[in-house]
């Protein structure tokens, strides 16, 4: 069997698993916004973990981004908790509005990656050793 780290999927595999590492070491805050009629969609990362907020109640159509850096988060812990969830219902004048937010730990997504990766490296693993055997085993 050829040795695992001499697989392109391993290859391959790591600077997807460095970019979700830097996500939750770094920590740049960004956020991209698509709105239409009246919902509004935010997906980001923030405080190390990917955010994702639906407000539903607003008007108009935009298509918004923003990049910078997160400065002065008070009471950050290095492992936050994995997922967290909230429903705002308010109401306005002009009507009802919903503020819906999820957000995941890049560390949780990371070690998610990691667990998928390394499945398909041992099944990807043991499908050429099986290949292998086969082609040896042939007359």
């Amino acid at each position: 069997m050829c040795p695992w780290h001499r697989s392109r999927l391993f290859w391959l595999g790591l600077p997807a698993l460095a970019f979700l590492l830097w996500l939750g070491i770094v920590q740049p805050v960004t956020s991209f916004t698509l709105n239409w009629t009246d919902h509004r969609l935010s997906l980001g990362t923030r405080d190390g973990r990917f955010t994702s907020i639906l407000e539903t109640g607003r008007g108009g159509f935009a298509i918004a981004g923003q990049t910078g850096t997160a400065q002065g988060i008070s009471g950050k812990r290095f492992f936050p908790s994995a997922f967290k969830h909230s429903v705002f219902n308010l109401s306005s004048a002009p009507g009802p509005y919903r503020l819906t937010t999820l957000f995941i730990a890049a560390w949780f997504v990371a070690l998610l990656y990691l667990i998928l990766w390394s499945a398909l490296l041992l099944v990807w693993q043991r499908h050429k050793a099986r290949l292998l055997e086969s082609t040896s085993n042939s007359p």
